[in-house]
């Protein structure tokens, strides 16, 4: 099993070894190209598959929600409350999970 948020730092460019922010790393991570360019040295870079994995993992956990309700009698707004809340917590935590590489590997998975 994949360990989550570990360890705890935001990624760090492969060439030049900087760090990005958090701002940047998202806005890097929602665009439909694969390859990201590091904001100080503007190389590319590429995504790991190990933090993709982990990223795919953070949105199956919003599925935990339809599990838990299954079991429990919640209220609508209970679920939807506790949707936004992992969703937001995913979203705050993804670019923790972002681990950078210098060559593009093919293989989704």
């Amino acid at each position: 099993m994949v360990k989550f948020f570990q360890p705890y730092e935001l990624p760090v460019c492969e060439y030049c070894h900087e760090e990005w922010s958090w701002r940047v790393s998202i806005k890097k991570m929602f665009t439909l190209n694969r390859a990201m360019s590091c904001p100080s040295c503007g190389k590319e870079q590429y995504q790991t598959r190990k933090s993709r994995i982990r990223m795919s993992q953070l949105v199956l956990l919003s599925n935990l929600v339809l599990l838990i309700n299954a079991f429990f009698d919640f209220y609508w707004w209970e679920i939807v409350l506790m949707y936004v809340a992992i969703i937001v917590t995913g979203f705050i935590l993804m670019p923790y999970n972002l681990k950078l590489q210098n060559d593009e590997d093919l293989n989704l998975w």
